[in-house]
C-alpha cells in the first residue's frame, strides 16, 4: 500500500492557523454572549420593547459572530485541504478583516498577497494561461 502525502506550502499553512484561531475566538465570543450579555439583558431592562429590542440586539450579535466563525472554519479546512474555493473564501475574509486594525489588517495584507501570489496558485492548481513558447506552439493551440 503507498501512500502520497501532499506537501502545503508554509504560507497555506500559516494562513489555516490563521482562521482556526479566528473560528477559535468567535466560540469564545458566543460563550461569553450566553453567560454574560443574554442574561444581563433579561436582569437589567424593564419588560416590553427595550427588553425585545435588547434580546433581539445580543441575538443578532451572536449570530454574526457564529457566521464568522463558521466562515473561519471553512476557510481553514478549504486551505488545508487545497482547495480552490478555500483560497477564495481566505482572501474574501481577509479582505473583511482589513477593518481590524492593526493586527487584522496587516495579516489581511499578508494573506491577500499570498493567496494572491504565485506560489499559492501552484499550490492550489490554479489554471494559468498557457503562453506558447514558439510558433509552432501557436499554431498547436488554434487547431
Amino acid at each position: 500500500m503507498t501512500t502520497e502525502t501532499t506537501s502545503r506550502p508554509d504560507g497555506v499553512v500559516l494562513t489555516a492557523i490563521w482562521f482556526i484561531v479566528g473560528a477559535v475566538f468567535s466560540l469564545i465570543g458566543i460563550v461569553a454572549i450566553l453567560i454574560f450579555a443574554l442574561p444581563a439583558v433579561f436582569t437589567d431592562t424593564t419588560s416590553g420593547i427595550d427588553r425585545y429590542m435588547a434580546v433581539a440586539g445580543v441575538t443578532f450579535g451572536a449570530f454574526i459572530i457564529a457566521i464568522l466563525g463558521i466562515a473561519d472554519l471553512a476557510a481553514a479546512i478549504g486551505v488545508l485541504q487545497l482547495k480552490g474555493w478555500g483560497r477564495i473564501l481566505s482572501i474574501v475574509l481577509a479582505a473583511m478583516g482589513l477593518m481590524l486594525f492593526p493586527v487584522g489588517t496587516i495579516v489581511g495584507v499578508l494573506i491577500i498577497w499570498y493567496m494572491l501570489g504565485d506560489d499559492a496558485k501552484q499550490a492550489f492548481a490554479v489554471d494559468q494561461p498557457k503562453v506558447p513558447d514558439s510558433p509552432a506552439g501557436l499554431e498547436a493551440m488554434s487547431s
